[in-house]
């Protein structure tokens, strides 16, 4: 599993078409079975402490 974060939709909308990330889009299938992607809204976080 990887999780990343980013500042915008937009953003990620840029990372998701960048030239690099496309040419690796299209070696998926020689990577991975199967693959999912999640966009998600992170509506608050913070530290835990025991």
């Amino acid at each position: 599993m990887t999780v990343s974060y980013w500042d915008s939709l937009e953003a990620i909308e840029n990372w998701k078409n960048h030239p690099h990330h496309r040419e690796a889009q299209k070696l998926a299938d020689l990577w991975y079975k199967t693959f999912a992607t999640r966009v998600c809204k992170v509506e608050r976080h913070g530290l835990f402490k025991p």
